[in-house]
């Protein structure tokens, strides 16, 4: 696994806790503020998360090695169908609303996890999983969102699927996709990762766009309390601009 010469360093100085606490602050604040940062470090975190899973299946036993599967799981003709169903369906949900009450553009901007798909195929991932994010960088979000769905029914039940599978539904735009990425923005929520602090910015976002300002608000003001935190800026922006 490659990573860009410009950050090695510092990711892997991160990563490792050598850091003293003002430069794990400049290094968060650039994390938030810098796209290309955030899409190396979190493309460098998951190809770790995902090595680590492997070594734990091998100590156990249970498989020697893992390979990208060469055929689709599904036959492709019933992936187009259901495609086709959940993107007429998404297409009807989707309402007119006053711009005023909904928070959108840059403000839902996040990083494809593996950056593109060639970067994808170097990963020993599945069929399914190659799909979905190949679906969210390509940004059709609707197709991603039953990708990932389908993965956790399937038992994928880490952080970055929740995440992802928030993300996807939250930026379908309809009012149905956004009330559903909650419940899954609360789930990374429950435990303290990487993961964490976007989930608690896009949750915020989804709750304002839900109808839930109030509720909204409260993690908007935890966000902007600190320069540190994930999206400080955007959370003074809807304070400043939306309340």
């Amino acid at each position: 696994m490659k990573i860009n010469p410009k950050y090695k360093e510092s990711i892997l100085r991160y990563l490792n806790k050598e850091m003293n606490t003002d430069e794990r602050h400049v290094f968060e604040k650039e994390l938030d503020e810098n796209s290309e940062l955030m899409d190396e470090f979190m493309r460098f975190t998951t190809y770790v998360y995902e090595n680590e899973k492997i070594i734990r299946k091998i100590d156990a036993g249970r498989e020697k090695r893992i390979f990208i599967k060469p055929n689709i799981l599904y036959p492709a003709a019933a992936v187009i169908l259901i495609l086709i169903t959940i993107g007429i369906y998404f297409k009807y949900l989707k309402k007119d609303i006053n711009p005023n009450d909904r928070i959108a553009g840059a403000y839902l901007d996040y990083p494809s996890l593996y950056g593109s798909r060639t970067t994808g195929k170097n990963l020993s991932i599945d069929s399914l999983k190659l799909m979905a994010h190949t679906f969210y960088y390509d940004k059709k979000y609707d197709s991603a969102s039953v990708m990932f769905l389908q993965m956790i029914d399937k038992g994928y039940n880490d952080d970055v699927t929740y995440l992802y599978a928030g993300l996807s539904l939250l930026k379908t735009e309809t009012e149905r996709g956004t009330d559903e990425s909650i419940y899954y923005f609360k789930k990374v929520l429950k435990n303290t990762n990487i993961s964490n602090e976007p989930a608690r910015w896009f949750l915020a976002v989804a709750l304002f766009n839900n109808g839930q300002k109030q509720r909204a608000k409260k993690y908007f003001e935890q966000i902007a309390s600190s320069d540190s935190n994930y999206r400080y800026k955007g959370a003074i922006e809807i304070l400043e601009t939306k309340y």
